[in-house]
């Protein structure tokens, strides 16, 4: 008798298998911790342009913020905390593993208000009340089956319609933030983070594939003859780096606790968003589970 939560592979790959609750487990665990491990990152660098701030006023100098050891101190963490969510990609679909990131928002709220020193208000702990509601929503109501794309089964998704008008529509967007920015000098956090939002959209698809990719190759078949493999993992590096530095410019004009949630919330509908379109990843849910999974 076969074991009914097992996945059986064809020859040319996996397709679709079963999600079961353990690997949504490891999903969420690495995924929390991941988010954890971010969040001390970010308030590590909030810390440090904080001490340029200082510097600046008492000996009027200052020095550009990568040249503070602590400073990279908090990108290490960063790279740890984005390798576990990294790998929660493997096991669990991007539209549950990106919302999950709401252990950053809650975790950066007490600690930005016990080092940082920022102010913790009512509506504070109403949000983070929230947000353990609706990661319990997001867990119950997840995507219940999984579609690990080979690397052709990628090549393919890259030309579906409704991608190519996603990306158009992404790529538009993150265009008029770019002028915003730099022509008509708006720095405002929204801009910033809807930045980081937009180039989220392709760290997400492309983490999703090199991990899955990777995973494909594990169980058995292959996928380093690919070369979707390794454009992905370019997009993936490129586009992590880029929303570090719109992340370190936020992060040194607003506050924390202003910046984080906010930084969550785009992040999580881009996420969701990108694995709709890309992954497909709500076909086949009943509109129950749809709507319970947004609502939380």
């Amino acid at each position: 008798m076969s074991d009914p939560n097992s996945t059986v592979f064809p020859t040319e790959g996996p397709t679709e298998p079963p999600l079961t609750y353990q690997n949504v487990l490891i999903g969420c665990l690495l995924c929390i911790g991941g988010n954890l491990l971010i969040s001390v990152s970010l308030n590590v660098q909030k810390y440090t342009h904080m001490k340029n701030e200082e510097r600046i006023s008492q000996e009027n100098e200052s020095f550009h913020y990568t040249k503070d050891p602590l400073w990279w101190i908090g990108i290490i963490l960063m790279v740890f905390g984005e390798i576990g969510n990294f790998s929660a990609y493997g096991y669990a679909p991007a539209s549950l593993v990106a919302p999950l990131g709401t252990t950053t928002v809650i975790a950066n709220m007490f600690i930005a208000v016990v080092f940082l020193k920022e102010k913790l208000r009512p509506q504070d702990l109403f949000g983070c009340a929230l947000s353990i509601v609706g990661a319990f929503l997001l867990v119950n109501f997840s995507p219940k089956h999984e579609k690990v794309l080979t690397g052709p089964e990628i090549n393919e998704a890259l030309k579906q319609i409704a991608f190519l008008v996603y990306i158009i529509i992404e790529f538009l967007a993150l265009i008029v933030l770019l002028v915003l920015l730099y022509k008509f000098q708006i720095d405002s956090v929204l801009v910033f983070l809807l930045i980081c939002a937009m180039l989220a959209s392709f760290t997400v698809i492309s983490a999703k594939g090199v991990s899955g990719l990777i995973h494909i190759t594990f169980m058995g078949y292959s996928q380093f003859d690919q070369p979707v493999l390794y454009v992905m993992v370019v997009i993936l590096v490129v586009t992590a780096i880029l929303q570090v530095k719109y992340l370190n410019s936020a992060m040194k004009l607003f506050e924390a606790t202003v910046v984080v949630p906010t930084y969550f919330a785009f992040f999580t509908i881009s996420a969701i968003l990108s694995g709709i379109v890309f992954y497909r990843e709500f076909w086949g849910m009943n509109g129950l589970d749809i709507f319970m999974f947004m609502f939380g």
